[in-house]
């Protein structure tokens, strides 16, 4: 692949998170949902200060649990503009061959382990 083939790319690739992210970018719930939790998954930005909202990549699921955020069982509060952010945003991050392989592996792997607690489609919730 030529430089200018790799510079195009990394363009594309920027495009893609910047769309994602700004898809993904709603409150979970109504309110402020680090007052619940100390403000766990919420962390600044260095440069602007700006909070971060919390994204859910592969295994942040689990790593929720582990630190018992206590929104996983309040799933009934989380806002339906967050569900479809977030589920938007990742149909344009797996435009990017390998986000889509790593996502499609972790998703065989755990539809393989039955370790799939709740899964969100264009349909709704199902399981």
């Amino acid at each position: 692949m030529s430089t200018q083939d790799e510079a195009l790319k990394r363009l594309w690739y920027k495009e893609i998170f910047e769309n994602a992210y700004a898809m993904m970018n709603e409150p979970i719930i109504d309110g402020n949902c680090g007052a619940l939790c100390g403000y766990h998954c919420c962390r600044r930005i260095d440069l602007t200060g700006e909070r971060l909202g919390m994204y859910l990549l592969p295994l942040e699921y689990e790593y929720m649990q582990i630190h018992a955020c206590p929104l996983l069982g309040r799933i009934s509060e989380w806002r339906q503009a967050f569900i479809d952010g977030v589920y938007a945003g990742w149909l344009e991050l797996m435009k990017i061959p390998i986000i889509k392989y790593n996502t499609l592996y972790f998703s065989m792997e755990r539809t393989e382990m039955d370790n799939i607690l709740k899964q969100y489609t264009q349909n709704g919730w199902i399981k």
